[in-house]
């Protein structure tokens, strides 16, 4: 993924009003207009960069690969399979300063991405099987219009069939991982990372890393 020149400068000053205290939302249009970001890199400012002191406790918190087998994960469905799908669509994904992968893309729910939904499942089940994972179980939005799309395509997979992926729809998805107490979460959502009570697994970058060896454009690189 290309950045622009001046992509860096813009960095150094989000971040710098970000270790201030200042609110990202308040400055966000001010730093890109001065620079002339595009819409992915604006994204990558606000959804990757975190004080340091943030992005040490993630890190933290943050579960390797071989911590899961024979655990049971929780899956913030729609969050892992938007990042997935993205990569599969060529769009943009990162590694923020935190070191989770997140989508930079500002198309969320369109329709291309749906569709990729089906291969992104494939993916995931493909991980898991190499895993030995115990029990994966995905919270799916039931404010998400196409939930039920989501869960028909689970459904049908053979983890599934096999008792080792489960779904649970829920009109209260981030609430419900915050209070899981038990296996890991997985997800890139900043505000579940922070108030899990267990660790968080980046299940969509060990899944695209297992499968493409992708050399994600990581933010991490700026700040040293």
């Amino acid at each position: 993924m290309q950045v622009g020149l001046q992509f860096r400068q813009a960095f150094n000053d989000f971040l710098y009003l970000t270790e201030k205290g200042y609110p990202p939302r308040g400055f966000l249009k001010l730093v890109g207009d001065h620079y002339q970001l595009s819409d992915h890199e604006r994204s990558m400012l606000y959804r990757g960069i975190v004080t340091h002191h943030k992005a040490e406790m993630r890190l933290g918190r943050s579960a390797m690969p071989d911590e899961i087998s024979g655990k049971v994960i929780h899956v913030d469905g729609f969050n892992v399979l938007a990042t997935i799908s993205s990569y599969l669509l060529g769009r943009p994904v990162f590694i923020a300063l935190d070191g989770f992968l997140r989508d930079a893309s500002r198309f969320r729910g369109n329709l291309d991405k749906i569709k990729k939904y089906q291969a992104a499942i494939n993916c995931i089940e493909g991980y898991l099987e190499n895993r030995l994972i115990n029990t994966c179980i995905f919270y799916l939005d039931s404010e998400v219009s196409f939930h039920e799309e989501i869960v028909d395509l689970l459904s049908g997979t053979q983890l599934y069939h096999s008792g080792i992926v489960s779904f649970l729809v829920s009109g209260k998805v981030d609430e419900e991982l915050c209070h899981v107490k038990h296996g890991y979460v997985a997800t890139s959502d900043s505000e579940i990372i922070d108030l899990s009570e267990v660790k968080i697994f980046d299940l969509a970058k060990e899944v695209l890393t297992h499968h493409f060896h992708p050399d994600f454009f990581d933010l991490r690189q700026f700040s040293v």
